[in-house]
């Protein structure tokens, strides 16, 4: 499968830090926003850090990665990806080059387009508890929830109950215009960006923190 073998090569080339795999299979939508956000490398470094803290610092981390569900629209491929077994709750975009060969944009195309003034966006967030044998709950939110509000924007997890909830934010940063300030129990955890490979807010049994940030 043409997808999955593009997000394998993706991925390898973030584990070995290899710009030039990465300049091969990533969209020039991606590259052209790493040259002007903060150049090549530190892309790589940042997502390369954000995907290490969520599976872990292997070398095969490629091998575990696949795809599942791919519908194509046009010259897009939107799929759902995987890790060892496991769906990742967020699908990733591919372009269909004109070699046939396909690039990973993860987002949709055109996340990089200015948005008209006074334009506002939001994004689904997934928020969850970080791995421990001691049970707690905690809770994290966006600054755009109101309490007593029936609205989005709040979730409280419990590791041994309901571990993650998604919630809907207001994006004001991040290398993908996706970010958002979180908060927890009155207190800013700072800006977290978007994470493509799942989860934006840890809650942890001292609070919660952002698994990348802006």
């Amino acid at each position: 499968m043409k997808a999955e073998a593009a997000l394998r090569e993706y991925v390898g080339s973030l584990v070995k830090r290899d710009e030039a795999s990465l300049k091969a299979v990533a969209s020039n939508e991606i590259l052209d926003r790493a040259a002007v956000y903060r150049g090549l490398p530190a892309f790589i470094e940042k997502q390369r850090g954000s995907m290490v803290k969520q599976f872990g610092d292997d070398p095969n981390l490629a091998s575990r990665v696949s795809v599942g569900r791919a519908v194509l629209e046009g010259n897009v491929v939107t799929a759902d990806i995987g890790i060892d077994g496991t769906a990742i709750a967020k699908p990733w975009h591919f372009i269909v080059a004109e070699d046939g060969s396909l690039k990973v944009n993860v987002l949709p195309p055109g996340f990089t387009r200015p948005r008209p003034p006074g334009a506002t966006a939001a994004d689904w967030y997934l928020v969850q508890t970080y791995p421990s044998q001691n049970v707690f709950c905690g809770e994290a939110y966006c600054p755009n929830y109101v309490p007593g509000s029936s609205g989005g924007g709040y979730a409280y997890v419990c590791n041994n109950g309901q571990t993650q909830a998604g919630v809907n934010c207001y994006d004001q940063c991040g290398f993908w215009g996706n970010g958002t300030e979180f908060r927890s129990y009155g207190f800013s955890i700072g800006q977290c960006d978007w994470n493509t490979w799942g989860v934006d807010v840890w809650v942890t049994e001292g609070g919660a923190q952002c698994n990348d940030y802006c």
